[in-house]
């Protein structure tokens, strides 16, 4: 086959389109042309041709950004499919979009600026993210999600510096359905500072949705200092709704305080739960908070 060459954080503009279900698509091969893609995507539809590796090898994280941060944030999709094909993306870092469905209305309100969300028919389906490293207030698909992602299996880690972050999105407006993260922190990634993390989402809004949700993997944390670890396997906070939701992560945290849920720590509607991973909790401060499904809901 073709010798690979490591990605050197160039973009290169997509030169041919594809059709599929009556839609165009930008068809993507590349790396470089991911980056292309990302920098004005907003209403314009992807389709990967093949499994992208952004590192040096599948299990490495690329130093690299998708994003041209230079002219502002980029990775924003409004209307958007991004369709994975069922292909991989090994070794992304930070996040594959800034916003999902980015419909942001600006209001003139007494006191100062402020926003309105609306959902958007944003879309990514069929894609497999693999050996990826997340940013603060972050997820490996989007910070926030206004649309939808359906199958999407993610396995990630939170960089050196990350304290809070989500698998698949920060904080969640919109719809999740049929995903999947894989938790893989061992004893050497951990650091001394504080954790709060969620296999699918952080935050999970009001009239959003996690449905057919699944997550497994390891978390091994040591803590020497009065840090705070909060983990969940689904969802961190928030009232939105949880359907048909199961976690398999074992959970091994040894910290001053501790709050650790198989499935959420605080959330409103929750339908069909299970949590079969085995969580021990070892503190000497304040605060220990172990359950199998939730703290409180």
């Amino acid at each position: 086959g073709p010798e690979y060459k490591v990605w050197n954080g160039d973009f290169q503009k997509i030169d041919k389109i594809v059709r599929k279900d009556g839609r165009l698509y930008y068809a993507i091969y590349t790396p470089a042309e991911l980056k292309w893609y990302l920098d004005d995507s907003r209403n314009l539809s992807a389709i990967l041709m093949n499994d992208l590796v952004l590192g040096k090898d599948s299990l490495t994280p690329t130093e690299h950004n998708l994003y041209y941060w230079y002219g502002g944030r980029t990775g924003l999709c409004d209307t958007c499919i991004f369709d994975g094909n069922h292909h991989t993306i090994y070794g992304l870092r930070h996040s594959l979009f800034d916003s999902l469905g980015a419909n942001l209305e600006w209001y003139e309100l007494p006191g100062g600026r402020s926003y309105a969300y609306y959902m958007s028919e944003a879309l990514v389906k069929d894609l497999n993210i693999r050996s990826a490293l997340v940013e603060q207030y972050a997820g490996a698909i989007a910070q926030v999600n206004l649309g939808h992602i359906r199958n999407c299996p993610v396995q990630a880690k939170p960089f050196d510096t990350t304290q809070t972050m989500g698998g698949l999105v920060y904080s969640n407006y919109g719809s999740i359905d049929s995903a999947e993260f894989i938790f893989d922190i061992n004893r050497d990634d951990s650091r001394n500072h504080d954790y709060n993390i969620a296999g699918i989402a952080s935050y999970n809004a009001f009239g959003a949705s996690v449905t057919n949700a699944y997550a497994h993997g390891h978390v091994d944390i040591f803590q020497e200092n009065n840090a705070f670890v909060r983990l969940s396997g689904i969802v961190g906070t928030g009232p939105g709704k949880m359907e048909n939701v199961r976690n398999e992560t074992s959970f091994n945290v040894t910290a001053y305080n501790v709050e650790l849920a198989g499935i959420a720590r605080a959330t409103g509607r929750v339908v069909n739960c299970a949590n079969t991973g085995d969580i021990k909790a070892n503190s000497w401060g304040d605060l220990q908070r172990v359950a199998g499904s939730g703290l409180t809901n």
